[in-house]
């Protein structure tokens, strides 16, 4: 079989903390009633180790700090990691409402390499715009709330392989690596960082197996995580979103 590193990965998702000011607002957010599979929490150390060893195996993507939370609410701890290791390329996914609205108080973003900002309110646009402005390199989506709280209890209709596992590698703030942010309940287990390191999480059988599975154009629907049946945004090509490299 094919021996895949992580030079394809675009990000790596560290859930540096398990909360988010929007989740009173989002009542079918995951967050709201996902019981976590809890080992240790990460810390700043476990996730610069992680980053070490994701460098010895070809990753030269960007690093970031959200799942299913809300990044800014750890904002020191995130300065302490980049500072502590201020090689890599580092990505801010946020819903940007904890950014001070006096943007030239924000001047540690210029920290990110780029920052995704998801906006769930139009009222926001113009400060966004400002940030955008400010920062250089900030890309603005106005999103809706879904309702993939809702997943596991959809019928099987999919049969595309998905290029997603490409993208991202998402560990929650337990160190559990997950399949994507659709698997937020973690059913397809991949590995935990407290438990593995990092190269044997990626090159374990099932980690190998996924990415092959994710160059082929159909599922196998014999050996596919169920999950993946049942979702309905397939990736059908290796996309990185937006121009992640293009600013």
């Amino acid at each position: 079989m094919k021996q895949f590193d992580l030079s394809k990965t675009t990000l790596i998702s560290f859930e540096i903390n398990n909360d988010c000011n929007m989740k009173q607002l989002h009542k079918e957010c995951p967050i709201n009633i996902r019981k976590y599979k809890k080992k240790k929490a990460l810390t700043s150390e476990k996730i610069i180790e992680c980053i070490k060893q994701a460098k010895e195996i070809g990753f030269n993507g960007y690093i970031t700090f959200h799942n299913y939370n809300e990044p800014l609410i750890s904002k020191d701890q995130i300065i302490g990691i980049i500072n502590e290791f201020p090689t890599e390329k580092y990505l801010l996914w946020t819903n940007g409402l904890l950014l001070d609205r006096n943007v030239t108080n924000n001047s540690y973003i210029k920290l990110f390499n780029l920052i995704y900002i998801s906006c769930y309110n139009t009222e926001d646009m113009p400060f966004f715009e400002d940030i955008k402005t400010f920062h250089g390199r900030v890309h603005i989506e106005k999103i809706t709330m879904d309702d993939r709280i809702n997943i596991y209890q959809r019928m099987p209709t999919n049969n595309i392989a998905c290029k997603r596992p490409f993208f991202d590698l998402p560990i929650d703030h337990y160190g559990n690596v997950h399949l994507c942010c659709f698997d937020w309940k973690n059913e397809y287990e991949i590995g935990n960082i407290f438990d593995s390191s990092l190269h044997e999480i990626v090159y374990s059988k099932i980690y190998q197996g996924l990415l092959a599975a994710a160059e082929k154009r159909l599922l196998d629907l014999n050996n596919c995580p169920d999950i993946c049946k049942k979702c309905s945004a397939p990736w059908v090509s290796y996309t990185k979103y937006y121009d992640i490299d293009g600013g």
